[in-house]
């Protein structure tokens, strides 16, 4: 019978917008596969049984080839007189497989070279693997550098901005390390045969079809890279990362039908660091049978539209894993939040820092930390200016303790740090999404922490008279000083009646001031409610993106306008 199961048919596009891979492609990266030749999409099917991803490729270069680079840059760096130095050298290799579309291949290597001369910051970058290369960037980023401090000095403007913000000298060098990292890794997925795997994705989409009106869409995503890290102080560190995204979208033929269709993720989703163990648990069946029966639950609830006004709203784990970070961490990322982001990515509402660090900015029930530990799919043992990345206290019970930094731009915060007893240290936030583009401050892996006493999802929105609960996450936009937000409904909205749910809801949407927002958290739920999301977020300009991950429970929010999208 599962044969005959016939679903909406889907266009690449639409795939990817209804995930939360939605950016997918960005984190495979622009470049196409340079050294096999293989381009584009590939049809599993016609790829040789025994073939692994990694005879798709061409041989990755030895990390002794990689060291060798950086090793003859930083020595062409310090020739040329700069006062500090630094570069990442890296090759990675990515396959993206979906049940609908194929396979998808790519690689990419790049380096990217910062110097400092005199109070000026330069950035040279490039994808030829050569010593010559590499030797003319950074003898180029020290001239360029040698040429902004010039501009600095004689600039007034720069002296007004560097009178509220760290001063370009002022950065906190960190201290010379060496060492090696990989992250630990039981089964290579780049040995695993393509069509073992794609017999995977198959298998758990016929799980769904056990329930004749269910259907799923599944991917698979595996990138590894090694990137080695070196300074003019002597620093040399070399990692070797592997990460996955994988999804499993469980959908109900409901009665709007298409892509109104109620949906509902498996709970273990989220990106992480790690082999293929990470997708080979038989327990994903289960959890698709699960999702299933959630979804085709909601395609039988009576469907309508609330009246706009002003609600109580629950959100589930996924939801406020959604929010948090475009609400809240980039607000973190103490570029943005000293100005520098301004003509990019845009400002902070967390500013300015001095006067907020140790202020209550939140809910008490809100307690958030922020870091690149394992098992997420960002993790390293060093960030990309060579700093032990740390996992840190943000918020704790609604009070602001902690930004994410840099070398560049945790001296802002000295007084604060000095004030606490604290060392003036970076906490390993500095990232350049690829080797070859430049380093900012992006936040770690963002966990808000669940009510220690049992607090169920049931039991967040029982005491509710009329309002919403929302599940499934979705995709807040805010605007660039991220003052306010906006949740359309590409999640799942109910209304919920004397704390029952009594309708899923089309045509709404969620509005609210940031500040406001946070402060409207009344409780969150336990360890059984917590739930992840993931997806990307840009900076810069150009504009470069990189992946984010969130985990957190439940929450219950007293009153959002809620408003009408058509």
């Amino acid at each position: 019978m599962s044969s005959s199961i016939q679903h909406p048919s889907l266009s690449r596009r639409t795939f990817l917008a209804r995930t939360s891979l939605t950016a997918a492609g960005l984190a495979l990266g622009a470049r196409r596969l340079s050294g096999s030749g293989i381009t584009g999409v590939r049809d599993a099917r016609r790829i040789p049984a025994n073939m692994s991803p990694a005879m798709c490729f061409a041989a990755p270069r030895s990390p002794a080839v990689l060291q060798a680079l950086a090793t003859q840059a930083m020595d062409a760096a310090t020739q040329a007189g700069a006062t500090y130095a630094d570069i990442r050298v890296g090759e990675y290799q990515a396959i993206l497989m979906t049940d609908q579309f194929g396979t998808e291949l790519s690689d990419g290597f790049g380096y990217g070279v910062r110097a400092y001369v005199d109070g000026g910051w330069a950035f040279v970058h490039g994808t030829a693997p050569t010593p010559d290369a590499v030797v003319a960037a950074a003898r180029g980023a020290v001239a360029q550098a040698r040429r902004n401090a010039a501009v600095v000095r004689t600039s007034a403007s720069s002296v007004a901005r560097r009178s509220s913000a760290p001063a370009a000298a002022d950065f906190a060098q960190p201290p010379v390390v060496k060492g090696e990292w990989a992250v630990p890794v039981a089964i290579d997925p780049f040995a695993v045969p393509i069509q073992d795997q794609m017999a995977l994705l198959v298998s758990w989409s016929a799980t769904s079809h056990r329930h004749w009106s269910a259907y799923m869409f599944g991917m698979l995503m595996w990138r590894r890279e090694t990137r080695v890290f070196a300074a003019s102080t002597g620093s040399l560190v070399i990692q070797h990362l592997m990460g996955s995204r994988s999804e499993r979208l469980v959908c109900a033929s409901g009665r709007t039908g298409g892509y109104n269709d109620p949906q509902v993720m498996t709970p273990r989703t989220v990106p992480g660091s790690g082999g293929y163990e990470l997708v080979a648990d038989p327990a994903f069946y289960d959890e698709i049978m699960i999702a299933a029966d959630q979804a085709l639950s909601y395609a039988a609830l009576p469907t309508g539209k609330m009246d706009v006004g002003r609600y109580p709203v629950v959100f589930d784990g996924a939801t406020f894993g959604a929010a948090l970070y475009p609400n809240l961490g980039q607000a973190l990322e103490l570029d943005r939040v000293l100005g520098e982001e301004a003509d990019g990515a845009g400002t902070s509402l967390f500013a300015p820092p001095l006067e907020l660090l140790g202020t209550v900015v939140t809910s008490p029930a809100l307690t958030v930390t922020a870091g690149r530990a394992l098992p997420d799919f960002t993790s390293v043992k060093w960030d990309d200016d060579g700093v032990q990345a740390r996992t840190v206290p943000v918020i704790t019970a609604g009070r602001l303790v902690d930004y994410q930094t840099s070398m560049r731009t945790v001296p802002a915060l000295a007084p604060w740090y000095q004030r606490e007893g604290r060392p003036v240290q970076s906490v390993g936030a500095a990232v350049a999404p690829e080797a070859d583009q430049p380093v900012q401050v992006r936040c770690g892996h963002l966990t808000a922490a669940p009510a220690s006493t049992t607090v169920s999802l049931d039991d967040l929105i029982r005491d509710i008279s009329h309002g919403l609960l929302v599940r499934g996450g979705g995709y807040p936009a805010t605007d660039q000083q991220l003052s306010s937000s906006s949740l359309g409904d590409t999640g799942m909205f109910f209304e919920v009646s004397r704390g029952r749910v009594v309708r899923r809801l089309f045509g709404n949407g969620l509005q609210w001031s940031t500040q406001p927002f946070w402060k409207a958290l009344t409780a969150v739920g336990d360890a059984s409610t917590v739930g992840s999301w993931n997806n990307e977020a840009s900076k810069g300009q150009p504009w470069h993106s990189m992946v984010y991950t969130t985990s957190a429970p439940a929450g219950h929010f007293k009153a959002i306008d809620v408003i009408s999208l058509r």
